[in-house]
């Protein structure tokens, strides 16, 4: 039973460990995505200042031209690499839920040999009421990770 408890609590510290980490991604790739559609959004600017300037000669044009395109590339990579990051979380995620499916099946299996070995029903209360609370916690991750999702999605919309 001991043991149970320990895989347990060790469930529950992965668990908030991953949520934690999962929650610090999306807060650093939110703010990755805000900064590069600014920066964006400065580069059109900066186009349209270099258009409307009349003076230029043709190498200070060329130069300047070269440089946007330069800060343009840079905002090509930045998304890509972004796009490579979220496509890693969706891997993640797919794990995690891989994860959930193999333990319920583990926990039906407990529960089978714990009725067929005619464990004591304390014990099996037991085990029942700590495999219950690690369904209950594991619900209250998922809710506060869709809240937090949610959220930030709400956040990005009033942004833009």
């Amino acid at each position: 039973m001991d043991e149970l408890r320990q895989a347990n609590q060790e469930l529950h510290d992965e668990i908030d460990q991953l949520a934690q980490s999962n929650r610090d991604y999306e807060r650093r790739t939110y703010n990755l995505k805000r900064d590069i559609v600014l920066r964006e959004e400065r580069i059109r600017y900066l186009e349209e200042e270099l258009a409307n300037t009349i003076k230029l000669s043709i190498q200070e044009r060329e130069e300047l031209e070269k440089e946007l395109s330069d800060l343009k590339k840079i905002v090509y990579y930045l998304k890509r690499e972004i796009e490579q990051k979220d496509k890693e979380l969706i891997t993640r995620e797919n794990q995690l839920a891989e994860f959930d499916i193999r333990e319920n099946k583990l926990k039906t299996r407990i529960r089978e040999i714990s009725k067929s070995a005619g464990n004591i029903p304390k014990a099996y209360n037991r085990t029942v009421k700590l495999i219950d609370e690690n369904e209950r916690l594991k619900h209250e991750i998922d809710t506060l990770t869709y809240n937090l999702r949610d959220r930030d999605n709400k956040l990005a919309q009033k942004k833009t």
